[in-house]
């Protein structure tokens, strides 16, 4: 494993330079997978006040299933919202999940299609689950399994009701596996300090199903942005 610490202070700074940096260095337009949900909000914050960036072709990461685009839930509206459009890429560089579609397993199908079409993917970014999902890849599901309909466990439905609310969260979800997302040339993981249990767990112990994340220790090149404390923590393994 080639595991790359960045030291983060709730700003958002490390990786949004991070992300303008290797965007720069491009020689054609990469294919890029970006995550939702609190860890990345002071990321994308400071990517947006950087200013002009090259443009990129987004690649959703996970959605809810049979949540629409314009319900609060919907995460391609939020990473829509806080990226795509104040950056200002264009609607054509947006590669989504349709979550309504009567048909999802032809829509995960659909993904890895488009993803191989576009050359694969060039850079993720995601977060850790309290329970050690990448995406919605949740504990059980071999860590090949590419793009699929996700069962969310009980605890991955209580982590995210507080943001649901008052919403229900839902059951399922279309989502990239850990086998679509190690085949990307750089994984970018941003966690925070209430998630150094989990990456302890992922990163020093085995390999397993049990924690998905933990299939990263396979992977080339990981850069982790988050607190010291972790790094500490991961240290002392």
């Amino acid at each position: 494993m080639a595991l790359h610490f960045f030291a983060t202070d709730g700003t958002g700074q490390a990786e949004a330079q991070h992300f303008a940096t290797r965007l720069a260095n491009f020689s054609v337009m990469p294919n890029v997978v970006l995550p939702t949900g609190n860890s990345p909000k002071p990321f994308y914050a400071s990517f947006r006040n950087i200013g002009s960036i090259p443009q990129f072709r987004y690649f959703q990461l996970d959605g809810y299933k049979d949540v629409a685009p314009c319900d609060p839930r919907s995460y391609a509206k939020e990473v829509d919202d806080e990226v795509l459009r104040p950056l200002k890429i264009r609607d054509a560089m947006h590669v989504t999940f349709n979550t309504c579609s009567d048909f999802p397993e032809a829509e995960c199908e659909f993904m890895e299609q488009k993803i191989i079409q576009h050359g694969g993917l060039q850079m993720v970014w995601m977060g850790a689950g309290p329970n050690g999902h990448g995406g919605f890849h949740e504990p059980g599901t071999p860590l090949d399994t590419r793009s699929h309909i996700s069962k969310l466990s009980e605890s991955t439905r209580r982590a995210n009701a507080p943001v649901c609310a008052p919403l229900p969260v839902p059951t399922h979800a279309l989502t990239m596996g850990m086998g679509t997302l190690m085949d990307a040339e750089e994984i970018n993981l941003v966690a925070g300090e209430n998630k150094t249990s989990i990456l302890v767990k992922a990163f020093t112990g085995p390999v397993t199903s049990d924690v998905p994340i933990s299939a990263l220790q396979k992977h080339g090149r990981v850069n982790l942005f988050a607190p010291r404390s972790v790094m500490k923590a991961l240290e002392a393994g």
